[in-house]
């Protein structure tokens, strides 16, 4: 199955600059024949094992670069296997869901739209999302 890189939602969270929590600590590990990472955030308990292109873009995301940015950064780095845009939205998505990533988007109006925008996207999406099992690994 094939994914289009872009997507028409990406516009409405480019602009956020996302880091992980804290709190959370990243693990690399070896399952299922490939390198993966894990997420873990220690007070809750949350976590989520993702793949290598996964991480190559939440790996960049520190508070100081914009989705965008980030995203453009690994185009020019032309790494090998990269997430789509869905699929970073996605993540995004899932990894907020679990308090493991903040975003910048608390103080401005535009922001927490943009929030409240990925917090929806997958009920916009629907059931099942294939696509998923490509950047999140089973435990």
């Amino acid at each position: 199955m094939t994914h289009t890189t872009y997507n028409a939602e990406w516009n409405s969270i480019a602009h956020l600059k996302p880091q992980l929590n804290i709190a959370v600590s990243v693990s690399r590990e070896f399952k299922h024949g490939e390198f993966c990472y894990l997420l873990k955030e220690s007070s809750t308990r949350h976590k989520q094992v993702i793949n290598t292109a996964a991480y190559q873009f939440i790996g960049r995301c520190n508070g100081l670069n914009t989705v965008q940015h980030i995203w453009d950064e690994i185009q020019r780095a032309k790494v090998a296997t990269t997430v789509t845009q869905q699929e970073v939205i996605a993540l995004l998505d899932q990894l907020y869901g679990l308090d493991l990533l903040q975003l910048d988007s608390d103080s401005n109006a535009k922001s927490s739209h943009a929030v409240k925008s990925i917090s929806g996207y997958m009920l916009k999406l629907g059931a099942p999302l294939s696509f998923l099992s490509t950047i999140f690994v089973r435990r």
